[in-house]
């Protein structure tokens, strides 16, 4: 995504929330403004740093909240954002607020983690790092996170070696993938060598040998509530600064064990089963109707409050996977496993009678996934743009 696709992009998305910022405690406003803010200050942290007071008094308002909270601290960094943009898009950047010298910045923590575990990593840094403890995301690299990895022209070699060094703590994300990787069995052993806090956290299932490096050493679990505390209780004088709001962390970590349980119980795709955002797929199974009453219109009596919608029954369950650019361009298409109902969206110039003729039957349906975030979507991944055949 262009540098100006990205600031278009974040300013219909403060203008979306500017629209319906209004005081109430809205849980929608919640997951935009978090993915307002993510994509903000990814886009920030590559022009200025804290010398520049607008972009230190926006990186540091507290995290976490209600709609109402959210809407407050949205009200003040939405006019800090727009100044931001404005002096990026008029290039309007004094050379001491540049972060010229981001190649040799140290980095405060190193992620080790194999590329194919990207979508668990991802929600680990987002979650428990940025939104749960607060660590500023210009101090985690993480090759699988756009603006916390390699920027074009950089060596990736002689990067990664480089930022392995300056880490004042390394955080090994240990999985099947990662005992399989040379590069990732490298890191471990550099970081065991160096003079560097080195936090292993092992991901279910537990059947593998963590190895020799490891072998005396208490690692945690991303699967445990208790260890993501200790993570922060253990850490908290030498990595996590930050006064961390435990009500908001608790929160934070809940969200990521939702992940991680799904993560964990999803199911090797087989007969071509998993499917990728971006991208035209045609999916199969029964279709079906049913009913929704939408919260915000049953409190009107005379009004219609229940409205039909179509989803398909799959069988086999499929996994719907970010594919490598729109995990950076829409990260809000996180990964879905044993996906076995889907709300698909009527196709258009087809009547309603049309379709009803369908329901019961196994039909063939193409279109574009997208995840479900509002009241209309009644299923974790909705299909547009359909066009629905009988098999």
């Amino acid at each position: 995504m262009s540098l100006t696709e990205r600031i278009e992009e974040i300013e219909k998305l403060g203008s979306s929330i500017f629209k319906d910022c209004n005081g109430k405690n809205e849980y929608a406003i919640i997951d935009r403004y978090n993915s307002w803010r993510i994509k903000a200050e990814d886009l920030f942290c590559e022009f200025f740093d804290e010398s520049n007071n607008h972009y230190k008094d926006f990186v540091n308002f507290p995290r976490g909240g209600n709609g109402y909270v959210l809407s407050t601290y949205f009200s003040v960094q939405y006019p800090i954002s727009q100044s931001l943009l404005s002096k990026i898009k008029n290039k309007d950047l004094p050379t001491k607020n540049i972060k010229t010298v981001s190649k040799n910045k140290e980095c405060s923590i190193f992620i080790s983690h194999s590329s194919k575990d990207h979508d668990l990593v991802r929600k680990f840094v987002e979650h428990i790092l940025i939104l749960g403890l607060g660590i500023k995301r210009e101090k985690i690299f993480c090759t699988s996170i756009e603006g916390q990895g390699i920027r074009s022209g950089d060596d990736f070699k002689k990067k990664v070696i480089e930022e392995l060094s300056n880490a004042k703590a390394v955080i090994q994300i240990i999985t099947k993938n990662y005992k399989a990787s040379d590069i990732c069995l490298n890191e471990m052993g550099a970081a065991w060598v160096m003079d560097t806090i080195v936090i292993p956290v092992v991901a279910d299932p537990f059947d593998y040998d963590v190895g020799f490096i490891h072998a005396n050493t208490q690692q945690l679990k991303l699967n445990k509530e208790s260890d993501l505390f200790k993570l922060y209780d253990d850490h908290k004088d030498s990595l996590f600064h930050e006064k961390v709001n435990v009500t908001n962390y608790s929160v934070q970590i809940k969200s990521f064990l939702d992940f991680i349980a799904k993560y964990g119980d999803r199911k090797e795709a087989v007969n071509e089963a998993y499917f990728f955002y971006g991208v035209k797929n045609t999916i199969y199974g029964e279709l079906n109707l049913s009913l929704f009453g939408h919260p915000l219109m049953e409190k009107f009596e005379d009004s219609a409050s229940f409205h039909e919608y179509l989803f398909l029954e799959l069988d086999p369950p499929i996994d719907i996977l970010p594919s490598f650019d729109s995990r950076f361009s829409e990260p809000e298409n996180t990964a879905c496993f044993g996906v076995t109902r889907m709300h698909v969206f009527d196709p258009e110039g087809v009547s309603k009678e049309e379709l009803k003729k369908l329901v019961g039957k196994r039909v063939a349906v193409t279109g574009d996934f997208m995840i479900g975030h509002t009241q209309w979507h009644q299923t974790e991944v909705v299909m547009l743009n359909t066009n629905i055949k009988p098999c």
